[in-house]
């Protein structure tokens, strides 16, 4: 049997928060730390993504009037390349916040 960790908050710049139900939060957060913004870059693992664990997240942002773009060349342990790319893509785009969903599987989305 697997223990869920409880919900956390790290209050750190950036602010990082932990925990389930957190995705579902994640539009309230935007307000919170940037009122007024409009537009977010969604930067996740193409694997969340094709398993649907992105889908809900991005919908839940659009559903709060957030303009989501979707970044997803992201394979495994990020290389350089595709941090770079990332980056290019929160330039060009312009967000106006950046939201990185991922991790080791165990504890993170």
């Amino acid at each position: 049997m697997t223990a869920k960790l409880p919900a956390y908050s790290l209050n750190a710049v950036p602010e990082i928060h932990f925990g389930a139900g957190r995705a579902a939060a994640l539009a309230a957060d935007v307000a919170a730390v940037l009122p007024g913004a409009e537009t977010v870059l969604l930067v996740a693992d193409a694997t969340l993504v094709e398993l649907g664990l992105v889908a809900p997240i991005q919908a839940a942002l659009e559903e709060a009037g957030l303009a989501t773009d979707l970044f997803a060349e992201i394979a495994g342990e990020p290389k350089a390349a595709q941090i770079d790319a990332a980056a290019e893509a929160a330039r060009s785009l312009p967000a106006d916040v950046v939201i990185a969903a991922g991790g080791d599987g165990r504890r993170h989305l």
